[in-house]
């Protein structure tokens, strides 16, 4: 009665088990000594709090016979030992020396299915006989007892450490998506249209636009082998590495086998499938650079035509091996033309009977016409439809490139613009 009331409210571990051996001190008058032990999820006895009479001291050194206490584990039965010096069942006399050990019993704690999880003793110096088989009863109520209110407590414990890895998650995904670009680029002659969701809270694909020195933009659609918290920080260093060689490198194709080079340096066991569309404002093409990625698939604006330029030239993942050469693809973007970017989870979205949505739908989704939205929105929505209730399968990225008549300046611009050039004159 008095340990219910003593471990009614506790929900800590290590606030469960002082008060656990406190109490046994007042039972068992004799016992120079008790402690528990548990175990680790790698199988390892860990002792977890000692107490002495008069004193306790978690961090004490605490010589164990293991081989007892795995008898008491395994068998879920508490061990008397009436002269502990004598008795066989100590792989280690050494222990015994060093406490002068007398007699002890040992009783296993289980969960509420019965599995042990560690064990209880309590031991005696004041000479054999101190302890009755009566006493064993007595302990293994108590340890029983003590064995719900602790697996309580650490379930409670994982509880609290799982909510922080929620919260950490949460934070980690507000931080991922700094990472990727909240608004389109503009005045390029072209509109951008995108749609990322990552499978758990975090994940590995990215996309991004990076403004380039002299004023084209780099799209980038890329996916790290995986997704999770290791996919996500690998997908961050890449940010960073893409538009550090981007910026320094104006040969773009130079600029990825330096990319795939630094990359390749962090010897990391990850590969990336990396796209590379350059927009130019003062051209009529595009520069396409593949490296292990699906080629973007382009709509030609007067036959609506598909086409995936850039796949025979696609060089291997970034971060395979360094040394790797790219090649640059030039491509003409009419007015009206349209170029879809995407990772892996789009085409190999599954639905409940594990069935591909596959890249021919993207394709055929694409040819039906509309802009750069019309057409994002169409294929997500024929993804999510494919994928129903299932839960996804992997991250999501989509990016729709669509060149764009230049809108001409309007009389008043001209205007400007005129008496801007003849106070220059």
């Amino acid at each position: 009665m008095q340990i219910n009331r003593n471990l009614g409210n506790v929900l800590a571990v290590d606030e469960v088990l002082p008060k656990v051996l406190e109490s046994l001190f007042d039972i068992f008058p004799s016992a120079d000594r008790g402690f528990v032990v548990m175990t680790t999820e790698a199988g390892e006895i860990v002792p977890r709090w000692v107490k002495t009479r008069g004193t306790h001291d978690e961090t004490e050194t605490l010589r164990i016979s293991r081989t007892i206490i795995r008898e008491v584990m395994s068998t879920g039965e508490a061990i008397l030992s009436i002269d502990a010096s004598d008795d066989e069942r100590f792989d280690s006399s050494q222990s015994i020396a060093d406490f002068s050990i007398r007699s002890m019993i040992c009783a296993p704690l289980k969960d509420a299915d019965g599995n042990a999880f560690g064990a209880l003793q309590i031991d005696s110096t004041q000479g054999g006989g101190q302890f009755m088989e009566e006493d064993t009863d007595l302990l293994s109520g108590v340890a029983a007892q003590a064995g719900i209110v602790i697996n309580n407590a650490r379930m409670h414990e994982e509880a609290l450490k799982q909510k922080e890895v929620q919260q950490d998650l949460k934070l980690a995904t507000e931080v991922q998506q700094a990472f990727l670009p909240d608004s389109e680029p503009v005045g390029t002659g072209y509109r951008v249209s995108s749609f990322y969701q990552a499978a758990n809270h975090i994940g590995g694909d990215y996309f991004d636009y990076v403004e380039m020195a002299d004023g084209r933009i780099g799209v980038v659609v890329a996916d790290v082998v995986g997704h999770g918290v290791a996919a996500a920080m690998f997908m961050a260093k890449l940010s960073a590495e893409t538009r550090f060689c981007l910026a320094r490198e104006p040969d773009v194709a130079k600029a990825i086998e330096q990319l795939n080079d630094r990359m390749s340096r962090l010897q990391v066991e990850r590969f990336i499938t990396f796209l590379l569309v350059v927009i130019d404002p003062a051209s009529d093409n595009i520069t396409i650079v593949n490296a292990g990625h699906m080629a973007p698939i382009i709509r030609s604006s007067t036959d609506g035509a598909i086409c995936e330029p850039g796949e025979e030239e696609s060089g291997l993942p970034i971060a395979i091996d360094s040394g790797m050469d790219y090649e640059a693809v030039q491509y003409p973007m009419n007015v009206g033309d349209l170029a879809v970017l995407y990772t892996d989870g789009i085409d190999e979205a599954m639905d409940s009977n594990d069935q591909l949505f596959g890249i021919e739908r993207v394709r055929q989704l694409t040819a039906e016409g509309g802009d750069a939205e019309a057409v994002k929105e169409r294929i997500m929505t024929a993804v999510r439809t494919h994928i129903g209730d299932a839960p996804p399968f992997d991250d999501m990225c989509l990016v729709v490139i669509e060149r764009q008549e230049k809108k001409a300046a309007s009389t008043a611009e001209t205007g400007q613009t005129d008496v801007v050039e003849e106070v220059t004159a």
